[in-house]
């Protein structure tokens, strides 16, 4: 029957120290950003790379382990990589003061696509149906 009644104990602890470590990556790349003179958009998928290949091998070891339901997944995904990508939508907004407003429209525009990322990073990790 597996753990059909036993709800399972989330290790946030794991999620959020797998989120700074992203974090830690994405900031030591915008560190260097300004060394090669990139546009903006060159920008953001340059300093988000080292987070979405994490949040790309969380999702993988959910799908492997098959333990996760949508929304626990949904959860977990969403912790990891805003975790993980806010320095880079920090740094964005915070060009706004700097330029025009492109900065907070294309954060913004970077939020939504790691929302559609999570979901479809949780739907691709969630655990299969069961029939007993």
């Amino acid at each position: 029957m597996g753990n059909l009644f036993l709800k399972e104990k989330e290790k946030w602890r794991i999620w959020t120290s797998l989120g700074l470590f992203g974090a830690v990556c994405s900031f030591l790349l915008i560190q260097q950003q300004d060394l090669l003179g990139l546009n903006e958009l060159h920008w953001i998928a340059l300093c988000s790379l080292p987070s979405l290949m994490l949040g790309v091998s969380v999702c993988w070891w959910m799908s492997y382990s098959r333990r996760f339901e949508f929304w626990r997944a949904f959860r977990v995904l969403s912790t990891v990589l805003i975790l993980a990508n806010l320095p880079t939508i920090l740094a964005g907004m915070l060009k706004v003061s700097e330029a025009k407003h492109v900065g907070l429209i294309s954060a913004s525009g970077f939020v939504l696509l790691l929302l559609i990322l999570t979901m479809l990073g949780a739907w691709v990790a969630k655990r299969p149906k069961q029939y007993y």
